[in-house]
């Protein structure tokens, strides 16, 4: 009675142990993220949950899970769930989630209601009024920094914005790759 009690008790152990292992090496790769604002509409919406790619490359029409300088701020602070606010609190800075719209390189220039890369019209059906508000001239983004915008462009804090500007690489959490909730909506989040 004894040796299957420390055995049932070891093999809880290992599975433990291997549980732990998996969930560091998965941490180590991927992780999730909530949608907590309408800058991403109608690609995302408020409530999405989207799993992010940790490792490899960047590129043009990516979307991106973000570090900002921006603070969370009362209103936005609210929408996060209990767990959530364990961790967080009204003055952290907001995590964005943007779409990758100039890589290290390029020009980019913005008016009447268009996007220009490189002198050509970037064509984007994703976008939801169909047109980008603002005026950007951009002779070329430095070597590690990549210009981002919400699909919804009339309601987006995103790199035309002096509070976001251009992202350094290091501030890019990862690449959204999956969205899993809600259940209606799982799908590939593709350019």
């Amino acid at each position: 009675m004894k040796e299957k009690i420390i055995s049932e008790i070891l093999e809880w152990l290992k599975a433990i142990a291997i549980a732990l292992v998996i969930g560091f090496i998965l941490n180590i790769f991927v992780s999730a993220t909530n949608v907590y604002n309408i800058s991403m509409e109608n690609t995302l919406k408020q409530g999405d949950v989207l799993i992010l790619l940790k490792k490899g490359s960047i590129n043009r029409g990516d979307i991106v899970s973000l570090k900002s300088d921006i603070p969370i701020g009362d209103y936005n602070y609210n929408l996060l769930n209990s767990f959530q606010k364990l961790k967080t609190n009204p003055n952290d800075k907001m995590n964005l989630i943007k779409r990758i719209i100039g890589v290290p390189g390029d020009k980019i220039e913005i008016h009447d209601g268009n996007v220009y890369i490189n002198d050509s019209l970037y064509k984007e059906a994703y976008i939801k009024d169909g047109t980008t508000n603002g005026e950007i001239y951009l002779e070329k983004i430095p070597e590690g920094n990549y210009f981002v915008m919400g699909d919804n462009r009339l309601h987006s804090e995103d790199s035309r914005s002096a509070r976001v500007g251009l992202i350094p690489k290091e501030k890019i959490i990862g690449k959204s790759i999956l969205r899993i909730w809600p259940l209606n909506r799982i799908s590939t989040l593709k350019k």
